[in-house]
């Protein structure tokens, strides 16, 4: 004896019609959930902003990096050597030297 193996949805039989509207179902949900992802606040567009931000950040941080480096090159250089201090003496606040004659020329 041949045995009818359709299954039963809600106490009734799922025939061919009943397997291609829970395929089409399946189909709509899939594209509204596509839909959602590409076209919400919080879908890619959102992950791309978010990833541009990224981007962004790398680079300050490589920036702050470099500034940091620079700045404690200068403070080795200022512990180390009397030479460097004097410089930047001189340069920043105008030292001039007891027996040193200061001669400034303007155009």
């Amino acid at each position: 004896m041949k045995s009818n193996k359709i299954p039963k949805v809600f106490g009734k039989k799922l025939g061919i019609n009943g397997y291609v509207c829970f395929f089409l179902l399946q189909v709509l949900l899939v594209i509204n959930l596509q839909m959602n992802f590409w076209n919400d606040s919080d879908g890619i567009q959102r992950i791309w902003v978010l990833e541009e931000e990224i981007v962004q950040k790398a680079q300050q941080l490589e920036e702050a990096k470099l500034k940091n480096s620079l700045l404690h090159q200068e403070i080795q250089s200022l512990k180390v050597s009397g030479d460097a201090l004097e410089e930047r003496a001189r340069l920043d606040l105008g030292l001039i030297k007891p027996d040193e004659t200061f001669y400034l020329w303007t155009e």
